[in-house]
């Protein structure tokens, strides 16, 4: 599969299992609903990542201060957003770690996501 270059920046490192040496690469799911993060959390796992989750930004913090080893986070950005602008100015400091935002809601986008027409 190719890549969009307009959708991603081809020059950082992908991201799998391994991290090159006999670590495996854990990954921080945080989203206030449940089925998500089991779905998320199943799917990951199932491809070989080490997967922790958390239920909000608050506990997902403390894992991260606890533990030092995710590298990637997923964040459910259905967060109110307070809260996920807080969370993701904090992550901001931490360049090694990526962040990626993901909806899973049904219905429309949280009122700061929308595009204005």
């Amino acid at each position: 599969m190719s890549c969009d270059k307009s959708l991603c920046d081809c020059t950082r490192q992908s991201v799998v299992p391994w991290d090159g040496g006999t670590h495996m690469v854990h990954i921080l799911v945080i989203s206030t609903e449940a089925r998500n993060r089991a779905q998320y959390a199943s799917l990951l796992y199932h491809e070989g990542f080490h997967v922790e989750t958390a239920t909000t930004a608050e506990e997902g913090l403390n894992l991260l201060l606890r533990h030092h080893e995710p590298r990637v986070v997923l964040v459910d950005v259905a967060m109110p957003p307070n809260t996920l602008i807080g969370f993701l100015t904090i992550l901001a400091v931490t360049p090694a770690l990526r962040v990626v935002g993901v909806y899973a809601g049904v219905g429309t986008l949280p009122e700061p996501m929308r595009e204005e027409t």
